[in-house]
């Protein structure tokens, strides 16, 4: 799994430069997941992940984009869930987020 979050956190800045953002986002929603299943902890990298991803969701137009969730709406209702108790988390001195990373 640590291999995926890693080739899936990568590829974006292999394509960004063609403005495949489509690609982009796909990606970084697979790094996202694969952060999930591999049980890490959530941290700095992955809402450094999350807000690539999310910038990724505004640049883009739906019918553009390349979606592996079906329902996108409860997806990003629940990552941004989970960015705001992650932050919280980090910015009080807490160092397990693993509790949220089962919720999404």
């Amino acid at each position: 799994m640590q291999q995926a979050l890693t080739t899936y956190n990568s590829l974006p800045a292999h394509y960004a430069h063609h403005t495949w953002t489509s690609l982009e986002s796909l990606m970084l929603s697979q790094a996202l997941d694969a952060h999930t299943a591999a049980e890490k902890i959530r941290d700095r990298e992955w809402i450094n992940i999350l807000l690539s991803y999310l910038k990724t969701c505004v640049v883009v137009s739906d019918a553009l984009l390349l979606l592996h969730n079906e329902d996108r709406e409860a997806y990003l209702v629940q990552l941004i869930d989970g960015l705001k108790m992650t932050s919280e988390a980090l910015e009080t001195g807490e160092s397990h987020c693993r509790d949220f990373v089962r919720q999404i």
